[in-house]
């Protein structure tokens, strides 16, 4: 590999490190740079054409992963991903005099699995559910208001820490968030009725058994630390049995997209949902908006007179005796003034 190639390639994870991207994000586009440069073989990364990208491309399609398997068009995606991040990092500090990548569109990965959404009346039976008789149950409660009050993500909520609350205000401020970007979100006064109880009772019998100071700046902990994804979503399931939800394909990312979906359901703004959620672009957001249409087309199927089942088309017949009927009111009507009439002279 070449100097320049290998300082290029340095150079880029400095940078995406100082982004603030997960561990796992840079991980894994290590994984994609080390495809690329081994098909590079050590040509200069400067010299990449879009041609050269095509060939890539089918360098991809011919590779199998660990198992011996053709890789996915997920994996594929990701990869190139990855390879049009670096390239657009070497164009914008002017390694690189043209992007080749530019041009080449990267379609969205289609959901494997449509995403479950709670009714309403099923977030709220479940967040009913939840008994405050101990502090894992307090806890699991201020955690899951939370979740549906701000739609956060799980790593967010996760790491927030108290200082990072107004409680006066009803905002916190989310550190780190996807991206790295810092962002303020409001929660609502439900939320912040289960926190404070949790604050007071339930987390003070956590901090109780805390031996390592590192983790009492976090809000939600365990009895040996910070909450994590593994612990919530073994609470979850049995949450979701406790009020007969099980089975139903839920899951603690249901929380999230129910927020959306609901927000937009009873008239927010999709830029205020999507600032809320922490989208990069309101084309994200979009998704949210599905379930709204879907509701609506009920509606309309429901009580249209042109969609509903109890529409009639009208036929002659029914006109003519509709007509009949106006004559007939026509009629009394008449009568009924000549009465007067004649009553008053």
């Amino acid at each position: 590999m070449s100097t320049k190639n290998l300082k290029f390639k340095k150079a880029f994870f400095e940078y995406l490190s100082g982004c603030g991207l997960k561990e796992s994000t840079i991980k894994r586009t290590r994984v994609d740079m080390k495809k690329f440069y081994v098909w590079l073989n050590g040509r200069d990364v400067r010299d990449i054409t879009k041609r050269g990208i095509q060939g890539f491309l089918k360098y991809l399609s011919n590779q199998k992963s660990q198992r011996n398997r053709k890789l996915s068009d997920n994996t594929k995606r990701i990869c190139i991903i990855s390879i049009k991040s670096f390239f657009t990092f070497l164009f914008k500090n002017e390694y690189i005099i043209t992007n080749p990548l530019e041009d080449i569109l990267i379609r969205r990965a289609k959901d494997k699995k449509e995403r479950k959404i709670f009714t309403q009346d099923e977030i709220g039976a479940f967040l009913d559910s939840i008994s405050l008789d101990d502090e894992n149950n307090q806890r699991d409660r201020a955690l899951y208001e939370l979740f549906y009050s701000s739609g956060l993500r799980m790593r967010e909520a996760f790491n927030l820490e108290v200082e990072n609350i107004n409680f006066n205000e009803r905002v916190l401020i989310v550190k780190q968030g996807k991206g790295g970007k810092d962002r303020y979100v409001p929660f609502s006064e439900t939320a912040l009725k289960f926190i404070i109880k949790y604050i007071n009772d339930g987390r003070k019998e956590h901090l109780m058994e805390h031996r390592d100071m590192r983790f009492k700046k976090y809000l939600f902990l365990t009895h040996k630390g910070k909450v994590n994804q593994g612990v919530m979503e073994k609470r979850f399931k049995k949450h979701l049995e406790n009020c007969g939800l099980k089975g139903k394909g839920f899951t603690m990312y249901s929380i999230r997209h129910s927020t959306a979906t609901h927000l937009l359901e009873n008239g927010a703004s999709i830029r205020y949902v999507s600032e809320l959620l922490g989208h990069e672009s309101i084309r994200t957001t979009q998704v949210y908006t599905r379930p709204t249409v879907e509701n609506i087309k009920k509606v309309y199927r429901t009580f249209h007179p042109r969609e509903n089942e109890y529409y009639d088309e009208i036929d002659g017949e029914y006109l003519k005796q509709l007509n009949i009927l106006k004559e007939r009111l026509i009629e009394e009507k008449e009568k009924k003034r000549k009465k007067r009439l004649k009553m008053s002279s």
